[in-house]
């Protein structure tokens, strides 16, 4: 085509500068800067070259390019901020709204709840049924979860900028963990708690089998629990521990007492272990002796 309208040109005696511009150096310039943009991270743009010759098809190439890689950023942001099993947000996305939603809470005098939630029985069906019927179980759980948030704890896809809400996510292995925005009352996270518990509880049935499993559910409470996102998790981990401790399948509230009781025994385990590398472990014999004989 491009050719075609060289000969026009030249055959008729017409401005073949002014040609070379419009069909040519113009177009060329007008790729060079969308070539330049696409290379800065700026994915959705048109040409607006829309001729049928050679560089037309070449600017659809590049929109074409451009749509492509526009799709995989889209994908390796989402492998980021998600888990790749479940597609729930992961650990990186919780900690980034959970930070962002402290700050909101602080502005408005408001409380946060933390739920950390490990599967009761979960190593017993992957080491039985097999790691492929233990990934199935864990989209399972993961659905119901999500089904048993009530409207107002909406589980967020992470938009920039989006007010932080409610959010489920999954920290890994079979822990996953919940942040419950505007908490007006200290007893809602134990009903959303019991809720997860109830839903858990139920029969899971996966590739014929019927599986049974339970959870302990650790809760943690902005301000009272922790000023940080870091305090706030591992205050929610320490109580989760506790419940299961208790005898699994339950919830338990953080209480300061459970973290004195967490450092006493990290502060016994060092202790043993140094008795250990310094050899002063020593095993003693106690008689026991019947008086009457």
């Amino acid at each position: 085509m491009l050719f075609g309208v060289l000969v026009v040109v030249l055959f008729t005696g017409g401005g073949l500068v002014a040609v070379l511009a419009r069909h040519i150096v113009r177009p060329v310039e007008r790729l060079g800067t969308v070539a330049a943009e696409i290379g800065t991270g700026i994915w959705d743009i048109k040409s607006g070259i829309a001729s049928d010759d050679e560089i037309g098809d070449l600017a659809r190439s590049v929109e074409d390019m451009a749509s492509n890689l526009k799709e995989a950023d889209d994908r390796v942001r989402f492998l980021a901020y998600h888990d790749n099993l479940t597609g729930l947000p992961n650990r990186v996305m919780f900690r980034e709204y959970l930070t962002r939603a402290l700050s909101q809470a602080e502005r408005a005098d408001q409380k946060l709840g933390i739920l950390f939630l490990d599967i009761d029985g979960f190593k017993r069906i992957n080491d039985t049924l097999g790691h492929q019927t233990g990934d199935l179980l864990l989209k399972e759980v993961a659905r119901r979860l999500t089904s048993r948030l009530r409207e107002e704890d909406v589980v967020a896809h992470g938009e920039e900028g989006a007010k932080p809400d409610g959010l489920l996510a999954r920290l890994g292995g079979d822990e996953f963990i919940v942040l419950l925005t505007a908490v007006h009352d200290l007893h809602g996270p134990g009903t959303v708690a019991r809720r997860f518990i109830k839903s858990l509880g139920e029969t899971i049935t996966l590739n014929g089998q019927d599986c049974h499993i339970g959870a302990s559910i650790g809760i943690a409470i902005y301000p009272d629990d922790g000023s940080d996102a870091g305090e706030l998790i591992k205050n929610a981990d320490i109580a989760m521990y506790h419940a299961k401790s208790l005898g699994k399948n339950a919830y338990q509230y953080f209480q300061s007492s459970m973290n004195a009781a967490v450092l006493e025994r990290a502060a016994l385990e060092a202790k043993l272990r140094r008795a250990i590398g310094e050899d002063q472990l020593s095993l003693n014999y106690q008689p026991q002796i019947n008086p009457r004989t």
